[in-house]
């Protein structure tokens, strides 16, 4: 019998490599995101990604979900760097740390990186700070690890109550609206 095995972050390298084709092909209105978590940047994978898509300039935007987690390891047991945008630093591609539970921060990073990509200026790096709220896995349970009230400072920071927040002071969200919304759904 063959244990289960879960790698982590290998998606990166087929990421990296769909980018060259597409710009061996002259594909320039492409891009290729890979998302992963901040756990994955200790795997070699990550690195040979991160250098290839460097060094061959290929339209490639790395974000990491940087939920401060590798399922029950904390970051600091994890890695020295401060940040895990400091890595992508040594790779000399455009990086930029984000709060990765507003909406709007997440999507100009985004759309800057895919421009940036497109109109040939190689990859780019984006660090989404965020936290995961839940269990890793249905084989996880994170209050073996985590304090509750380490969880419940987050729970403000959900980007769907501050999206919500955000509409309603705009005028473009209410109580009526929400209503109808969870009846259709």
């Amino acid at each position: 019998m063959t244990p289960l095995s879960v790698p982590i972050g290998t998606h990166m390298l087929h990421a990296t490599g769909i980018a060259w084709a597409m710009k061996n092909r002259k594909e320039a209105d492409r891009a290729v995101i890979t998302y992963f978590g901040d756990g994955a940047t200790s795997e070699g994978d990550f690195h040979n990604a991160m250098n290839f898509a460097s060094v061959m300039q290929v339209p490639t935007i790395f974000y990491c979900q940087n939920n401060s987690w590798a399922i029950s390891v904390p970051r600091e047991q994890q890695m020295n760097s401060r940040t895990v945008a400091q890595k992508a630093l040594a790779y000399d591609m455009p990086t930029i740390q984000v709060d990765g539970n507003d909406i709007f921060a997440v999507y100009k990073a985004t759309m800057d990186a895919r421009k940036r990509a497109i109109e040939g200026g190689g990859p780019s790096f984006i660090e989404g700070v965020t936290y995961r709220l839940g269990d890793h896995t249905t084989a996880d349970d994170a209050r073996r690890y985590r304090d509750q009230a380490e969880v419940d400072a987050w729970l403000d920071k959900d980007p769907l109550i501050r999206t919500r927040k955000y509409m309603e002071d705009q005028g473009v969200w209410d109580d009526k609206k929400q209503e109808e919304l969870e009846t259709r759904a």
